[in-house]
C-alpha cells in the first residue's frame, strides 16, 4: 500500500471521549488529519482507529 494524500476526498473526522479527574465526560481528542491510503484498485482507506494491544490501556490514546 502506498500513502497519497492528493487527490483524495475530505478527510473522516475521529472524536476521542472519555472521562477526567473529576469523572465528568470530555472530549479527548478531535482530529481530522486521519491516515489515508489509496489502493491499486482505487479503494480508499482511512485509518479511524488501531488497537495494537488487548486489553487496552489509557495510554493508547
Amino acid at each position: 500500500m502506498e500513502h497519497e494524500t492528493r487527490d483524495l476526498p475530505p478527510t473522516a473526522r475521529r472524536v476521542i471521549v472519555g472521562d477526567d479527574e473529576a469523572a465528568s465526560s470530555t472530549v479527548v481528542a478531535d482530529e481530522r488529519n486521519l491516515p489515508r491510503t489509496r489502493l491499486p484498485n482505487g479503494i480508499l482507506l482511512q485509518e479511524l482507529w488501531q488497537q495494537r494491544d488487548i486489553p487496552a490501556k489509557r495510554e493508547d490514546l
